[in-house]
């Protein structure tokens, strides 16, 4: 597979110089610079999120990545919102909006987790607690703050911020140390929307037929 054309933008000076220290300074410079071709945006804040969006929009990137503000790890800026979910390894989190009801969110996360993670039976929890977190494949709550604080502490401050529901792919680290995640989380939801995409573009063809279809059948 190609490399993962990402479009980098910073809310700060400070968000330049960590994802200068990550491409140029860190152990893992070499494997980033294998399965990502960065484009990174001078202008800082909203300016350079609508730069880079613009760039996704022209088929120019494949996906974005916004570095917040130095101590400001918030979730992804509402105009890159869809609905937001938090990913650690097999842990995920999202928040649901009351711009449209439960079910149709919840059916939403259903083909997320289907097309982009490669989970062919989803189950969906309504209700946020710990146990949850771990026994389903997502858990879909309103209850931000406890639940962001209960993300934060199983995840030791790792974790990426992903916005689902739409067809771009935004990420956002949690932490500064999770920058790295972002890429790599991006580069395979890329990845598993194009398998699931082409396997439902060229079903296979039915071995068998009804007689009664046959056209041959008198």
């Amino acid at each position: 597979m190609s490399p993962l054309k990402i479009g980098i933008t910073h809310s700060d000076d400070w968000g330049k110089a960590l994802v200068k220290s990550v491409f140029e300074d860190s152990d893992e410079k070499d494997m980033l610079s294998d399965i990502c071709s960065p484009t990174f945006y001078d202008a800082l804040g909203e300016d350079g999120i609508n730069a880079a969006l613009h760039d996704w929009e022209e088929g120019i990137t494949d996906a974005i990545l916004v570095v917040p503000a130095e101590g400001d790890w918030r979730l992804n800026p509402a105009s890159l919102r869809g609905i937001d979910m938090l990913v650690w390894g097999d842990i995920r989190l999202a928040f649901a909006t009351d711009e449209c009801g439960m079910e149709e969110q919840i059916d939403d996360i259903v083909y997320t987790l289907r097309r982009e993670f490669n989970i062919e039976k989803p189950r969906v929890a309504a209700a946020f607690d710990i146990d949850n977190l771990s026994a389903y494949d997502v858990v879909l709550t309103k209850d931000k703050n406890e639940a962001i604080h209960t993300f934060l502490e199983l995840s030791q401050g790792h974790g990426v911020v992903y916005t689902t529901g739409r067809e771009l792919i935004a990420t956002s680290p949690v932490t500064p140390e999770s920058l790295n995640q972002c890429i790599y989380l991006a580069k395979d939801i890329l990845a598993a929307r194009k398998h699931y995409d082409v396997a439902r573009s060229n079903p296979l063809p039915k071995l068998f037929h009804d007689r009664r279809e046959d056209p041959r059948r008198s």
